[in-house]
């Protein structure tokens, strides 16, 4: 078991109505899976379209993942493994045409 520390920027934070988290991962420590619980733990439907493409059901387009000062897609991207004390901090990317 793993206990991470999730950062939220801009509208993330806004949506969450809190700016960090505590998320705890048990068996499968990846990116992939604290995303997925920490949606669980917001609890907003807003919370999770801001942050998951829908039509990919991927985060990467839409959240830019850093872990420890690293982008994940310098890593090993949505399965990257997480150790203790971990701080994960999610961007929004703004799309705009």
């Amino acid at each position: 078991m793993v206990n991470v520390r999730v950062r939220l920027i801009g509208v993330l934070r806004n949506l969450a109505g809190r700016d960090s988290l505590e998320v705890e991962v048990q068996e499968d420590r990846t990116i992939a899976v604290v995303v997925k619980k920490l949606i669980d733990l917001v609890g907003r439907t807003e919370f999770e379209a801001a942050i998951v493409d829908r039509e990919l059901n991927d985060p990467t387009p839409n959240t830019l993942i850093i872990v420890n000062n690293k982008d994940i897609s310098a890593l090993n991207g949505l399965k990257t493994q997480l150790e203790d004390n971990d701080e994960i901090v999610l961007i929004p990317i703004s799309h705009g045409g």
